[in-house]
């Protein structure tokens, strides 16, 4: 395992500050070996079974941002604390499957991080993301969001990334996609509707796609006015 990996499972910030002033590589990627639960960033309060489904190839930012729970824990200050010195020492524009440090706070709903990486300013709000994933705006705006992140988190993560600079008339190619992201809004809510007529005999399930789309409504209207 990556000795700078090690680093983050202390409690005490000046270590991970060490352990940069000695040059360690913080851009070294979990191995293979090494992709089962582990107990990171231990000392802010979490089980270790946590990222029981992490994969190898992530960088130690890239794991910070996909913590879904970042909102709710104790250590919420530490975990800022050291994303806020990562920023400074990682090569940013490197993503992994598609995805960038900001793509994966969005999608794991974790808007201190979002702050945090945009408020660095070296984080790009547009910046293209893998041909799967569009740019930031885009994973918000995918449907799938409302299944994990509460509207409410949606809609301030929208408002950051918009004030932040990122821009919904941006052209993006999403697989068989391409048009701007609020075009890309309006294409899912058009096939959220669409999906209502298949689900005709089951009430239940007919139920919860119309409160989904009650709220992706929301957001499609946010996004209208942000424009």
């Amino acid at each position: 395992m990556p000795g700078m990996f090690l680093v983050l499972y202390c409690e005490n910030f000046d270590f991970l500050k060490a352990a940069l002033s000695c040059k360690g590589n913080i851009n070294s990627k979990l191995p293979e070996e090494v992709n089962y639960a582990l107990p990171f960033c231990g000392p802010l309060g979490l089980p270790d079974t946590i990222l029981e489904e992490i994969d190898c190839g992530f960088t130690a930012l890239q794991v910070l941002c996909m913590r879904p729970d970042g909102e709710y824990i104790d250590g919420k200050e530490i975990l800022i604390e050291i994303v806020s010195l990562l920023i400074k020492v990682t090569h940013m524009k490197e993503l992994f499957q598609g995805h960038s440090p900001l793509s994966m706070a969005i999608a794991s709903g974790n808007i201190s991080i979002v702050k945090t990486l945009l408020q660095s300013n070296i984080i790009l709000p547009d910046q293209i993301l893998g041909h799967q994933v569009g740019t930031a705006l885009t994973v918000l705006l995918d449907p799938v969001r409302l299944k994990f992140v509460p509207l409410e988190l949606l809609i301030q993560m929208m408002s950051c990334l918009i004030d932040a600079g990122a821009n919904p008339l941006l052209i993006v190619n999403i697989n068989s996609f391409r048009g701007t992201s609020l075009q890309y809004a309006h294409y899912n809510l058009e096939n959220m509707k669409a999906q209502i007529s298949t689900l005709s005999k089951k009430k239940k399930e007919k139920q919860l796609k119309n409160e989904e789309i009650k709220k992706y409504t929301i957001i499609v209207d946010h996004l209208n006015r942000k424009i």
